[in-house]
């Protein structure tokens, strides 16, 4: 089995590995997430500052915060401490928080950012499962059509079987009646002689 040169990876990974050499595998959408998270990142200390923009740093404070196992885990969560122990003793160490118009502006817009990205993502799920459920749908009225189509055929086999039963007993009458005119007679013996020979003709039991 071929391994992927990758950085170092923790012991609890579920990176899967490729079954063979030089040939495309189709992986699940979940395979970035798991490399992403299986892959070992040392600790550090420095500041980071390389961010593209405005709105990186707070998400990597965000996903610092929330993910136990981000390198810069437990430094954001004692800020985050901090902010909260600061909020909570403003009045009584006489701290002042307050924000420009401007900065509630970009905070509101920021907010109805993420609330439009939220709604697009739970349209595009709801989205996905109408097409999911049109999809069930069609195979059920495709199978039902088949089902249609079967019972229509049955249908069919059972009426041209009860035709040519009718037809054949009318034909049989009509044989009986015809033996019994050229015996002249209709009693049990005559009848009882008709079905003998009727079964022995067709080699009935």
């Amino acid at each position: 089995m071929t391994q992927p040169i990758l950085p170092k990876l923790k012991d609890s990974h579920n990176v899967d590995f490729f079954e063979k050499y030089g040939e495309w595998d189709v992986r699940p959408q979940d395979s970035l997430k798991k490399l992403s998270s299986g892959l070992k990142v040392d600790k550090v200390e420095t500041e980071i500052n390389s961010i593209p923009d405005m709105w990186a740093r707070p998400m990597l404070f965000e996903m610092a915060l929330l993910n136990p196992d981000h390198v810069l885990h437990k430094r954001i969560l004692g800020e985050w401490r901090g902010m909260l122990a600061m909020l909570g003793l403003k009045e009584i160490l006489g701290l002042k928080e307050s924000l420009s118009r401007k900065d509630r502006e970009i905070a509101e817009g920021r907010d109805r950012a993420l609330a439009l990205e939220r709604a697009k993502a739970d349209l595009e799920d709801k989205m996905l499962s109408i097409e999911r459920q049109l999809a069930d749908a069609r195979d059920r009225i495709d199978s039902l059509q088949a089902d249609k189509e079967q019972a229509k055929k049955a249908n069919e086999d059972f009426k041209k079987r009860a035709e040519r039963a009718v037809a054949e007993s009318e034909a049989r009458t009509r044989e009986a009646v015809q033996f019994a005119i050229q015996r002249g007679s209709r009693s049990g013996r005559v009848a009882w002689q008709f079905a003998r020979g009727y079964a022995g003709a067709r080699r009935l039991k």
